[in-house]
């Protein structure tokens, strides 16, 4: 591409991956290296990848490597989207990633799958409950929990076996109100032998019938106040 003259010329290389590669960062610092010895101006690497956990690496702090997490590729790609087709299209399919719901099945708990993490930290952004998020993944390693994220539609936490026992909606989620928080009475009673009730919920817990793959699920609000003693509660509910 060629810029105004006192830019110069800028030569762009892209490489599109369609698998996560732990290994990318040393991949990505190898191709730089190759690259900077055929040029004399400097040669700067990016990745753009739905792996948050990629962006704080140490690997990517003492490489130089830039990581683009995907609100920061939305932010970039925004500012140009409008005055070229090929970026508005792409911009369209990465504001879509969010909120995509899967048909896949809730996969087995201690599984890491960063990319659903990702979107599902989108929508914690965009609605302001990233705090909320974070206080409940931190509570629910507290307790003993495997937390399992299923591409930004729920987290889901597991205890003891592969049957989640809470759900929570991002979607339905807000500042104001509190996590959408569900639990599960058929796998508490099933696989716990417990039988829940409203009792042991917060008072203004609105106990809402859903049905997920047929699963019987009581919803409501909960406060981040209410974040720790409610998974404190469900936790020693069912541990051994």
């Amino acid at each position: 591409m060629r810029f105004p003259p006192k830019s110069g010329l800028l030569r762009l290389v892209i490489e599109n991956k369609v698998r996560r590669d732990p290994q990318v960062i040393e991949q990505v610092t190898g191709y730089r290296d190759r690259l900077q010895k055929r040029v004399t101006d400097p040669v700067r690497a990016a990745v753009f990848t739905f792996d948050n956990a990629l962006a704080s690496s140490k690997a990517a702090v003492d490489k130089s490597i830039t990581v683009l997490t995907l609100p920061e590729m939305l932010a970039l790609i925004g500012k140009h989207a409008s005055s070229n087709a090929i970026l508005e299209a792409y911009a369209a399919f990465l504001k879509d990633k969010p909120t995509v719901a899967s048909a896949s099945p809730v996969r087995s708990s201690g599984e890491h799958h960063p990319e659903n993490l990702a979107r599902w930290s989108v929508v914690a952004n965009q609605k302001g409950i990233q705090t909320l998020l974070e206080t409940y993944v931190a509570y629910a390693d507290k307790y003993g929990f495997s937390v399992t994220h299923s591409k930004g539609r729920s987290i889901f936490l597991t205890h003891g076996s592969r049957s989640p026992i809470i759900s929570v909606h991002p979607s339905k989620s807000s500042a104001v109100n509190g996590l959408w928080f569900g639990v599960s009475v058929t796998n508490l009673s099933r696989v716990h032998n417990i039988h829940f009730n409203r009792a042991k919920m917060p008072v203004d817990f609105a106990w809402q019938i859903e049905t997920q793959s047929g699963n019987e699920w009581r919803f409501g609000y909960v406060s981040i106040d209410r974040i720790e003693p409610t998974l404190r509660m469900v936790a020693e509910a069912v541990s051994p």
